[in-house]
């Protein structure tokens, strides 16, 4: 919160100054009309109303600064508009509603388009906030992945891989909580990594696999459902066009046994074997795609 109000000050500092200006041609207006109707007043042949209006547009309007703080009561609920735009009829109606456009212009535009800034800016500075948090999070989580590590090594089967069962056994050691516990991941969320990274059946994985997909999953824009998705989706895609290619040999083996013989056994459909080739290869593409983002 802090962030965000310092953030806001400079287009504060911008906006103040808009408005002054903005307040200070209108006042100017006001200003040299009052002073040429006081001026042009005749000192007899005053009636009670004139000598009224007299004594408001020298209130209200009598100086620059009068001016500019009389524009200001008006946009600010200082003061009621009405009172202080009746005087101004006296000069002409021009003039009054001049003021009532000075009112809506503010109102309506100017307002509306000040409020807009302070928000953006206010955000801007607190997404920057939540990165700068995220950033943290992530270098303490290095600090922590090395004992994470050293943890993981005790768990190693000797060819460098780990069980889901040896590491649900071990969320309770201090290493492992503080590993997972900056990082946000629950137990779900590893039998998600395992099943993305790990071997077929989601039981075992590779201990730097393993390291690298839990930090990877650490970010605003970076989720372990997203990566779920992507890789089921390219696991299922992988048996459908193998099982599609296993039937494509099963039906090629019964044209052989059917089709008399030095008869040529047409091939069925060529080209989804090739698509099956390349489908084999995706969940393996994939899997080294998010270890080196």
């Amino acid at each position: 919160m802090l962030y965000s109000i310092a953030g806001s000050v400079r287009p504060l500092l911008w906006c103040m100054l808009m408005l002054c200006l903005i307040m200070y041609i209108f006042g100017l207006c006001f200003l040299q009309a009052a002073t040429a109707y006081l001026e042009e007043l005749p000192e007899a042949d005053r009636d009670e109303e004139m000598v009224q209006n007299a004594e408001e547009l020298e209130k209200y309007w009598g100086s620059v600064t009068k001016a500019m703080q009389t524009l200001y009561w008006t946009i600010t609920g200082g003061n009621d508009w009405k009172p202080l735009a009746q005087p101004l009829k006296a000069m002409g109606y021009h003039y009054y509603a001049l003021f009532i456009i000075y009112v809506a212009f503010l109102a309506f535009a100017v307002l509306n388009v000040l409020t807009g800034i302070f928000v953006d800016a206010a955000m801007s500075v607190a997404a920057k906030d939540r990165d700068s948090v995220v950033h943290q999070e992530l270098v303490l989580a290095q600090e922590y992945t090395q004992d994470m590590n050293a943890v993981l090594h005790t768990l190693d089967d000797g060819e460098g891989f780990v069980s889901l069962t040896d590491v649900e056994a071990h969320m309770s050691d201090p290493a492992a909580e503080k590993f997972f516990g900056i990082l946000d991941l629950t137990i779900t969320d590893i039998r998600v990594l395992f099943g993305m990274l790990g071997d077929e059946h989601g039981l075992r994985c590779r201990i730097d696999h393993l390291l690298t997909g839990c930090t990877h999953t650490k970010g605003r824009t970076k989720s372990v459902d997203i990566f779920a998705l992507m890789f089921k989706n390219a696991r299922y895609m992988s048996i459908l066009d193998t099982f599609i290619g296993h039937i494509e040999q099963s039906l090629e083996a019964m044209l052989t046994k059917v089709s008399p013989k030095g008869t040529r056994v047409p091939r069925v459909v060529p080209i989804s074997r090739r698509i099956a080739s390349k489908s084999r290869h995706m969940f393996a593409n994939q899997k080294t795609l998010m270890l080196s983002i």
